[in-house]
């Protein structure tokens, strides 16, 4: 394996290898919820993707 299939990103097939990452790091606060929805069953984790999704939703309403 080379250098550049080390880098992170390079598993990914949606992605040309040669396009920079650009993506921010996460933030403490994305990796709690990914580490708690790894842990989460996957009915629990659909329905807590439902309820941050109408959180989303609400929050964007309420400023616009």
């Amino acid at each position: 394996m080379n250098r550049k299939d080390d880098q992170a990103g390079s598993h990914c097939p949606f992605r040309d290898r040669d396009e920079p990452l650009t993506r921010q790091p996460l933030s403490a606060g994305e990796i709690s919820v990914l580490e708690c929805m790894a842990l989460m069953e996957e009915e629990d984790r659909a329905a807590f993707i439902r309820m941050a999704q109408g959180i989303a939703e609400a929050t964007v309403k309420r400023r616009s």
